[in-house]
């Protein structure tokens, strides 16, 4: 085996080794003994299989994939962008820390499971009841959560930083391995790729305030798809798990394994998951090869996949156990405008896709923009968070396009691209210029570039939004079946 073969392999087992740490510490502290062990050992067996099917590459495309010069400057702007993207506190961070911190905070702070008892006087107890429970998507912190339980919360929030950059550079790793090339303009459409939010605040609100720094990227809310940018810098937990995910999928091009990479995603999210469910559903039809599609679903119905329905019941159930009402519906029946959703799906996504059109990929650039629709036209709890999630990795995979399309020797289709994403970058500048702003007010590591101003969902604190959003994180803990036999 060549050197840059054990260097693929190796990186391959690196990315499912840091997707299984939060699983194993999940089922091992919050199901009981007979649910943890087997359900591990199966998620095991399948990464250990997943591995042992390891397709390798060409020696060719190795030397484009792993070249030393582009990845140490590549390697140097991913960690420049992780800093920038407020991790670890190194520098600022937006509103949405103050949710996430207090995750962290509480997984160091309270016993695994996290349990809570609330007061009468409490407001959280009019919303919860006496007894609550973490319930939240917090996978993505139990690894840094563990450090801070015998460390404390700053040490915990920096290792964070530097599980994220991991997790960045892997989630590079297999999108050069994808494209079979490793490029320094990758990184910049990646960095750039976004709607065309700025046109679109401007055609709804004319009379927005445009200073730089401001937060532009739900101007078509209800309908509202994130840059990557935003969803490093607000919903990075859900993001770069959900990019890493559907990229093993795109690389592996098969079906052998998507029960695996289901059980991994549900496991770090619920709403990225759909969107990676949507986008196998259109390959098992659409295909990777030119095999029949008696043969793609005969490769899907393998014994790995049904075994990987035993670990994904137990983490389904579990936010479904812990699930509070919430508001949902359909997005037009609540009184949103036709127009709107018509200007949002166009600058959201839809002249992207036009563009990215060719005699190679317009099934699937059909089918795509399909499911980007689909996941747009439903909501769930008071906030964005449906289309916002679930469109993660179907934006992905039109990223994935735009970068195959700049890869062809097509002059006036690249000109329209690059325009395309000029116009597109201000909402990741906006984020950067935000970042940046503050870092000059407050300095490098300061107290203050830590949005923490929650701490726990143990108690109600005088924070508005934090009563408004309690039912995304803290639900009544009950004394039924679920709660008695399967979980702690």
């Amino acid at each position: 085996m060549s050197l840059y073969k054990k260097l693929d392999k190796s990186l391959v087992i690196s990315t499912y080794i840091l997707l299984l740490i939060p699983t194993v510490l999940f089922f091992s502290f919050w199901c009981k003994w007979y649910i943890a062990i087997p359900s591990i050992v199966i998620v095991i067996f399948l990464i250990h299989q997943a591995i042992k099917h390891f397709s390798y590459k060409t020696e060719k495309e190795y030397k484009e994939i792993f070249n030393v010069k582009r990845w140490i400057v590549i390697i140097a702007l991913l960690l420049l962008l992780n800093v920038l993207s407020g991790s670890g506190g190194i520098m600022y961070q937006n509103w949405d820390y103050n949710a996430r911190n207090a995750v962290l905070h509480d997984l160091i702070d309270y016993d695994w499971p996290v349990k809570y008892r609330y007061d009468e006087d409490d407001l959280i107890y009019n919303i919860v009841g006496e007894n609550g429970r973490l319930s939240y998507y917090f996978s993505y912190w139990l690894p840094s959560a563990l450090i801070g339980k015998v460390t404390n919360f700053n040490v915990a929030s920096f290792a964070s930083f530097i599980y994220q950059f991991f997790l960045l550079g892997l989630f590079y790793f297999l999108l050069s391995r994808l494209l079979n090339k490793n490029s320094i303009w990758f990184l910049v459409v990646v960095c750039c790729f976004s709607g065309l939010d700025l046109i679109g605040t401007y055609i709804l609100n004319p009379t927005y305030d445009f200073s730089l720094g401001n937060h532009i990227d739900t101007w078509g809310a209800p309908f509202a798809y994130s840059s990557n940018i935003t969803q490093l810098f607000w919903v990075f937990n859900q993001a770069l798990p959900a990019w890493i995910i559907t990229l093993l999928f795109l690389n592996a091009k098969n079906f052998k394994n998507i029960g695996l990479l289901i059980v991994l995603s549900i496991m770090f999210s619920p709403f990225p998951t759909i969107g990676l469910c949507l986008i196998i559903l259109y390959f098992l039809i659409l295909g990777f090869k030119k095999e029949n599609l008696f043969e793609r679903i005969k490769e899907t119905l393998n014994f790995r996949n049904f075994l990987a329905i035993i670990p994904f019941i137990f983490i389904a159930l579990f936010y479904l156990n812990n699930a509070s009402s919430q508001p949902k519906g359909i997005i037009l029946s609540s009184g949103v405008g036709i127009k709107q959703m018509i200007i949002a799906m166009l600058l959201e996504f839809g002249l992207i896709s036009i563009l990215c059109i060719n005699k190679k990929n317009w099934k699937y650039v059909i089918a795509n923009s399909i499911c980007l629709f689909l996941c747009s036209q439903f909501y769930l709890g008071i906030g964005n968070d449906f289309v916002n999630r679930t469109t993660i990795p179907l934006l992905l995979v039109l990223l994935i396009m735009v970068i195959d399309n700049l890869k062809e020797n097509n002059k006036i289709r690249n000109n329209l691209i690059v325009i395309y994403l000029t116009l597109a970058s201000i909402t990741p500048l906006n984020e950067f210029y935000r970042t940046i702003v503050f870092y000059n007010n407050y300095g490098l590591l300061a107290e203050k570039n830590y949005n923490d101003n929650w701490k726990t969902y143990g108690k109600t604190i005088n924070a508005e939004a934090m009563q408004i959003y309690i039912r995304n994180f803290s639900s009544p803990y009950k004394d039924n079946f679920l709660n008695r036999y399967i979980y702690k």
